[in-house]
């Protein structure tokens, strides 16, 4: 996976921070389309990122987790600071 981040000029930290995100957007894009919507403006995508994960219900997380066991999507831990 290193070669990838390199290749594409993103760190591994980067990626997982935005991870909820983009797990979001597969797992649940219904309920991504029912968010505010992103604005550069106003907002960095890590901030974005952040406001996504906090709005999870517990089903998107649980269709999250199962995506996951199923390995349709990459098992990225992120943890904010």
């Amino acid at each position: 996976m290193n070669k990838a981040f390199k290749f594409v000029g993103v760190d591994r930290n980067t990626l997982a921070l935005s991870a909820p995100l983009a797990e979001i957007t597969i797992a649940a894009p219904k309920f991504l389309k029912s968010l505010p919507p992103f604005d550069l403006k106003k907002e960095k995508l890590l901030d974005y990122s952040k406001r996504c994960a906090e709005s999870m219900t517990p089903e998107v997380r649980a269709k999250i987790e199962e995506l996951k066991a199923k390995g349709k999507l990459l098992p990225i831990k992120y943890k904010y600071r």
